[in-house]
């Protein structure tokens, strides 16, 4: 088993509030659209409908998080079942992200452009964001030159980036 230096496991505080706003709505409608259905039917619905909720948002918190893992030989980030496994070889340079966070604003990963150049993105919240600049595209086919994550920790995370990549 693998010896990691760092571990850290961000839930999506994000996904957090798109679930609130969707469930609201869903409650909103249902409510609007049973306003006739006799009144011993409304609470098992409403009862039905916060399970379901509810729910929801724990498979939101179980199942969407940000994993970031340093080890002595690579930075893994991965998310569902998506994993990145970065060597430090590949790695060229890390820094703090300092643009807008309306650019990670769908909480999903995926791909967007910034400072001219596309990242692949694994953004989840709203706090502090690093990117690493690898030393040559990932995969062939791969559109990003930057890959973000989100943590809680940036400073310690890049110290440990520059730290791991100045020894290779």
């Amino acid at each position: 088993m693998q010896e990691y230096i760092y571990e850290e496991k961000i839930y999506p505080r994000l996904h957090m509030v798109f679930d609130f706003i969707a469930a609201c709505f869903i409650i909103t409608i249902t409510i609007l659209t049973f306003r006739e259905v006799p009144s011993q039917f409304i609470v098992p619905i409403l009862f039905m409908l916060v399970f379901v909720i509810v729910t929801w948002m724990v498979f939101d918190v179980l199942f969407c998080s940000v994993k970031i893992k340093i080890s002595s030989e690579a930075i893994i980030i991965s998310i569902l079942r998506f994993k990145l496994a970065i060597p430090w070889q590949k790695i060229q340079d890390c820094y703090l992200d300092k643009s807008s966070f309306i650019r990670y604003l769908f909480p999903f990963p995926g791909i967007t452009r910034a400072g001219g150049k596309w990242r692949s993105h694994f953004v989840f919240d709203f706090g502090p964001r690093v990117v690493l600049v690898p030393s040559e595209k990932l995969h062939p086919k791969a559109r990003s030159r930057e890959i973000v994550f989100t943590t809680r920790n940036p400073e310690k995370v890049i110290w440990l980036i520059k730290n791991n990549i100045s020894k290779e």
